[in-house]
């Protein structure tokens, strides 16, 4: 083979302007497997994924789970040439990267990344391809760690069991037709797969030999690789690795030292395919392959008469309804490309949340919370359109309405409206399809963007059309098979009729597809006798099997039940119609000729993008520039390449107004928020369009106390006006309301309840963040409690709420901040805009030298602690989490200290060479650990945050003596030479390569290790409107960090910052930076500031350590492969109250009875001997540390009551230097803050 045999398909495909300055190139392996390869020079991740058409619907029958447990196996069970078990995941994250597999009737895909170069400067990208690729030629199926894998799945499933949209999904299937693969139970657990596996594991793996064999070859593979690599080099990777790919007649299985495994035959890659067999617009997997395997059985049939089309689950979690409407395309007359592009246009029509949408319609009844409108693909030839709605209590007890009106009212309404609208309307739909993708984002993970391409690449390429790859569907004004689209005036005759053909067909299809009789309901809640449409159930209900949950299923003629209606609600929903015309479509796009001239563009700019020179996202420099200001106002400018491409200029947006005549209070946090939800409940309808064309917005108040008010808009700059309109109508509207009002006091009361809810779900969250959040509120000055918010909260009235907005909004005391980035050909536009609409800052001259900056009538203040601090705060966890966390806190000094913020830094990155390893791997004193460099607003420190079962005091001490280990073991044992080569050279090469280390946002390892730098960047705005592929992306995140740095007076660039560390770490020797430690970290220094907040469980000591128990137990036999369900491990525990005698009596019981008994006894005798010999090696090796002297509780009240008699220097006059050596030394105690309210009331007594 030579690398001229791969078919090369010059084919164009349409890419989004973010991928203008990528290459790729789609091609067609020796042994057919087709393969897109696409080089990025921006990537710093490589990322490779392969898709196979095989799935769950291949599990034998009565064995569920074996094409998921083969997605587990295939990678973890190791291969011929690489035969170690667990060997690919090993590699994955010994060099930082990331893998995942998913699994669908259909489909197996399997992908992952990994960094271009690793920290010591090697290419692994290449080794763990070649890995990756041996599993699929030669897996070895090593039945060793068959049940380990079994428990992975398990844990799984019971993971999907406590999830809504998986039970609402596994209901579905219980309405499917039996005889359909698509209605078995598909994930698998410990019971559906122990049945083979408890009797002999072999069988097990035969079952999945046999899998292998029938289901995988290079013919039913698809490939797609990313990295920065040229796509020469990808093709000879993906050649070298995936070329030759099953291409053996017979594979043997090499048997390992503790193995006998036999050999078994391998399928045969076909070779030698004809040209014509091999045109990629002839390819169509999924079809070849299932098509003939499903034998035409469709997923849902209605020939039996009053077969049972609606099914009631019970639940106590949320209370929701799912209309279902299965397409079969052969039994649809349309095409099956017009039934995909058609679906679409049905999720977007009946998911519109704008004034005239049957979703506002209930939301303005209370009847529903939220509404979902999706497709939900079943198999390549069933799907469903599926609408799902979050009810309220009052929605619940409404049920039968809303299904009258959705039958009788709503589906009339859009199968027989005017066709004129609906034409305009599927022509906007069309333009704003085109619109988002040339303005798609690039994934910021490319195993996310190759693993959705592998999956693709198995459709019908005839049907989607080659160019779509990237889009992933088809384009509506593109798919005429009669009239030649693309010669047509856009806005001529003839196009318009083309336009009203497709509504017309439209129009047929939501008559075909959504009759009451196709109709399937899933209702999912706890009392049926309350909610109309289900007083007809019978109260015996059938138990699920797998998923647990009681149910009855039900047979409604919904065509006859709601005839009787329809006198009585025949005006309800009257207002429900078409969307109107979208006034945020620029003009100019409005025309396809246009539209396809930009496809074209950037498809040739991304062909030729390898001749273009590349500027990265962190070459781009520029910082915000202060352009005008007085004393009323600041604007800000950034030019940014990122977002002013000359085809679709965009414009980010940020004004804040600051109230200097308020003061911070709890009550004015919350009248804040109650505003910013009424605004939102106000101009959301209005905005909705706006976002469905690419726009995003959000509105905050501010997290620090301030009394501020805070927007951000993203978008066509051409459209921001037209947003800020709405929001001046909106804060005109509340100015306007009434007390005495009906409707306006159920908007003030809506607003409470958007608000109560945001609180309520903070208090559920986990015990983890509940640490972070209270450092922030235990040491920013205006950060107030939970408690006292709620407090506030619910002793606010409509009066109180409308004197406020009064006075905030009308009054003229508010100094606005105003940032603008991107194209700023709207940005005198905007500010006088502001002015003449919200907030007259023109109205006053400048008259003095120099920014005033941005003026509270509070300033931003931190608690500094005192030299010598050492508290530690307590709270009360959440119901039912056994977990305790610890945030640890380090205090170094002033964040504006360049000295100090650089070797803060420094310090982080020392410490995460080792803190995790050592305290969670090695010692493991928890499950979550993380660290790094933590800043407030006038400070900066390090903390340790820690999630664990064990108590946080001894969290604290195993952190104590973790410092103690740095300070004594590391910083001990280095000389100049090696703190210079290997520590300072090192991190400063780090921080070069990457800048953004240093950012306020990010984590000096990323931050599953660290955390963020600056949590004020973490907290979401009280709205957030807008795709999430915007709101999340490079351009937005960078936009809120600057606003920051703006509102903080810290406008300073990563490189900047970067230059100034660089130079400070080349003159600090290892003396100077052992004394910053001593003073700083040192737990025996009499400087160091330090505060823990330390959150406990609820639950009752012997509660925690029962489910410690069952954790540590359930962990021991997953990793040992001894297979037990956690119910029955429960069981165990709960009725031994975890006393050892009786707990290993009870589990060799249970094992006994699955013919496991002896090798449990085997695995635990292996276990004491292991513990035995380990301790025995301890105590040889280890050596005194000297004596340390602790302070006891009376010697500390007098350290309390002689405070100036703390320090080393004070006590120790005639010595320079404080003592070196740990014996020498005392540790300062901890002061322990009392009371569960101590965030509320402590914060004085620090300063």
């Amino acid at each position: 083979m030579s690398l001229s045999e791969i078919q090369n398909c010059d084919a164009r495909l349409f890419t989004p302007l973010s991928y203008s300055n990528r290459n790729h190139r789609l091609c067609i392996l020796p042994n057919g497997i087709l393969t897109l390869l696409i080089s990025d020079p921006d990537d710093k991740m490589s990322s490779c994924s392969l898709s196979v058409a095989a799935g769950s619907y291949s599990d034998p029958k009565g064995i569920p789970g074996i094409a998921h447990l083969f997605e587990h196996m295939l990678l973890a069970a190791g291969s011929t040439k690489y035969p170690v078990p667990g060997y690919y995941h090993e590699m994955i994250t010994k060099y930082n990267g990331f893998q995942n597999a998913f699994t669908t009737g259909e489909q197996t895909t399997f992908y992952f990344e990994i960094p271009v170069l690793s920290l010591d400067g090697t290419i692994v990208f290449d080794n763990i391809v070649d890995v990756f690729a041996s599993y699929f030629n030669d897996p070895i199926f090593n039945p060793l760690i068959i049940n380990k894998e079994v428990y992975a799945i398990n844990s799984e499933h019971e993971n999907n069991i406590s999830s809504t949209s998986k039970i609402l999904y596994q209901a579905t299937r219980l309405l499917a037709n039996r005889d359909h693969p698509f209605s078995q139970f598909s994930t698998g657990n410990m019971a559906s797969l122990r049945n083979v596996s408890a009797v002999h594991p072999k069988n097990l793996r035969s079952l999945l030999i046999k899998y292998y064999r029938e289901n995988i070859s290079s013919r039913t593979m698809t490939l797609c690789i990313r990295g920065p690599q040229s796509v020469n080099s990808l093709a000879k990777l993906a050649y070298s690795n995936f070329g030759k790919l099953l291409d053996k007649k017979v594979g043997l299985i090499r048997s390992l030292s503790t193995i006998k495994c036999r050999p078994y035959s391998k399928p045969r890659a076909k070779r030698n395919i004809n040209n014509k067999e091999l045109d990629v617009n002839n390819f169509r997997i999924l079809e070849e392959v299932w098509k003939t395997k499903l034998n035409g059985i469709q997923v849902f049939t209605n020939e039996k008469e009053n077969c049972d089309n609606t099914i009631f689950v019970k639940s106590n979690k949320s209370l929701t309804v799912r209309f279902v409407f299965p397409i079969n395309f052969d039994d649809n007359k349309l095409p099956d490309k017009d039934i995909k592009l058609f679906s679409r246009i049905w999720c977007d029509l009946f998911g519109d949340e704008s004034r005239t949408s049957c979703c506002e319609y209930f939301m303005e009844r209370e009847w529903i919370t939220g509404c979902f409108s999706y497709v939900s693909e079943f198999t390549i030839q069933d799907i469903g359109l599926v609408f799902e709605l979050d009810l309220s209590n009052t929605g619940w007890k409404h049920l039968d309405n809303i299904t009258e009106i959705l039958i009788s009212n709503v589906i009339p309404r859009f199968t027989r409206g005017n066709l004129q609208k609906l034409s305009k309307y599927i022509r906007d739909q069309n333009y704003i399809d085109i619109i988002s993708f040339i303005n798609q984002k690039k994934k910021k993970s490319p195993m996310e963007e190759t693993s959705e391409i592998s999956s693709i690449l198995l459709e019908n390429l005839k049907e989607l059309t080659v160019v779509n790859i990237f889009k992933g569907s088809s384009i509506l004004s593109e798919n005429s098979s009669d009239v030649n689209t693309e010669i047509l005036d856009d806005k001529s005759q003839d196009m318009d009729n083309w336009w009203r053909e497709q509504a017309i067909k439209f129009q047929k299809f939501l008559a075909d597809c959504m009759s009451p009789t196709n109709m399937r309901v899933i209702v999912h809640g706890n009392n049926p006798q309350r909610c109309g449409l289900m007083n007809n159930f019978k109260k015996k209900l059938s138990l699920d099997e797998y998923y647990e949950f009681k149910y009855q299923k039900k047979y409604i003629n919904y065509s006859k039940f709601y005839k009787r209606y329809a006198t009585e609600y025949k005006n309800n929903g009257s207002n429900i119609d078409y969307p109107g015309e979208n006034s945020f479509i620029i003009p100019e796009y409005r025309n396809l000729t246009v539209l396809r001239q930009i496809l074209m563009e950037t498809s040739l700019k991304s062909k030729y993008s390898s001749l273009i020179p590349n500027i990265t996202e962190h070459q781009i420099l520029h910082l915000p520039r202060l352009v005008s200001f007085n004393s009323k106002y600041e604007l800000w400018v950034l030019e940014d390449d990122t977002l002013n491409e000359p085809l679709t200029r965009k414009t980010i947006v940020t004004f804040e107004l600051a109230s200097t005549s308020i003061n911070p209070s709890p009550r004015n946090t919350i009248l804040l928020e109650i505003l910013a939800q009424i605004l939102f409940k106000i101009v959301s309808p209005e905005l909705y369009q706006a976002v469905k064309v690419g726009y995003a917005y959000t509105i905050a108040s501010s997290d620090r106390g301030e009394v501020t008010l805070k927007f951000s808009i993203y978008g066509f700059g051409t459209g921001i006006i037209q947003i800020m309109d709405h929001i001046t109508a909106g804060t005109e509207s509340i100015l306007k309301m009434n007390s005495r009002s009906k409707s306006d006091k159920e908007m003030f009361r809506k607003g409470r309840i958007l608000t109560r809810n945001k609180y309520k779900n903070a208090s559920m969250e986990n015990c983890i963040k509940s640490s972070s959040i209270g450092l922030l509120i235990l040491l920013e000055k205006h950060m107030w409690t939970l408690e006292d918010r709620t407090d506030a909260l619910e002793s606010i009235d409509m009066d109180e709420f409308l004197n406020f907005c009064d006075k905030f909004l009308k009054g003229d005391n508010n100094f606005l901040t105003l940032f603008i980035q991107g194209d700023l050909s709207q940005a005198d536009t905007i500010n006088n805009y502001l002015d003449k609409n919200m907030t007259g800052h023109f109205s006053t001259r400048t008259d003095f030298p120099g920014s005033p900056h941005r003026v509270t009538n509070q300033p931003l203040k931190t608690v500094v602690l005192k030299p010598g601090s050492n508290y530690l705060l307590e709270h009360d966890g959440i119901c039912d989490d056994p977990n305790n966390a610890i945030t640890y806190f380090i205090q170094m000094g002033s964040r504006y200290d360049l000295k100090i913020r650089a070797l803060t830094f420094f310090t982080s990155y020392l410490m995460s060479l080792t803190l995790i390893p050592e305290l969670r791997n090695k010692r493991q004193i928890g499950y979550v650990v993380m660290s790094g460099v933590r800043e407030l607003t006038e400070t900066i420190g390090i903390h340790i945050t820690i999630m664990s079962g064990s108590n946080p005091i001894s969290i604290e001490e195993a952190i104590d003596e973790y410092l103690e280990d740095f300070e004594s073991e590391i910083l001990g044992t280095i000389n100049d030479s090696i703190f210079f080569n290997e520590y300072i050279l090192k991190y400063i090469q780090i921080i070069k390569h990457d800048p953004s280390l240093l950012d306020t946002t990010n984590g000096s390892t990323g931050e599953t290790t660290s955390g963020p730098i600056n949590l004020m960047n973490e907290i979401i705005p009280n709205v957030r409107v807008g795709s999430t592929e915007i709101l999340n992306s490079y351009e937005m995140n960078r936009h809120i960090q600057f606003m920051n740095k703006i509102i903080d007076g810290e406008v300073i660039s990563n490189k900047e910052l970067q230059e100034s560390q660089q130079n400070i770490l080349e003159q600090i020797t290892l003396t100077e930076y052992k004394n910053f430690i001593w003073e700083k970290t040192s737990t025996f220094s009499a400087k160091r500031s330090k505060v823990s907040i330390m959150i406990n469980s609820v639950m009752s000591q012997d509660e925690i350590r029962e489910q410690t128990l069952l954790l540590q137990l359930g962990a021991f036999f997953k990793m040992k492969g001894l297979l037990i369900e956690s119910k029955e491990l429960q069981d165990i525990v709960e009725r031994t109250h975890g006393n050892p005698f009786l707990l290993m009596k009870g589990l060799l019981a249970s094992f006994h009875n699955k013919k496991e008994g002896l090798r449990l006894c085997s695995v635990i005798l292996k276990e004491i001997y292991n513990s035995l010999e380990t301790a025995s090696y301890q105590k040889l090796i280890k050596a005194p540390l000297g004596t340390i002297q602790r302070v006891s509780n009376r010697s500390f009240h007098q350290y309390l009551e002689n405070p100036n008699k703390t320090t080393w220097k004070e006590q120790h006059p005639n010595q320079t230097n404080e003592p070196s050596t740990l014996q020498q030394r005392i540790k300062v105690p901890a002061v322990e803050l009392p009371g569960p309210n101590a965030f509320r009331t402590m914060k004085t007594s620090l300063i």
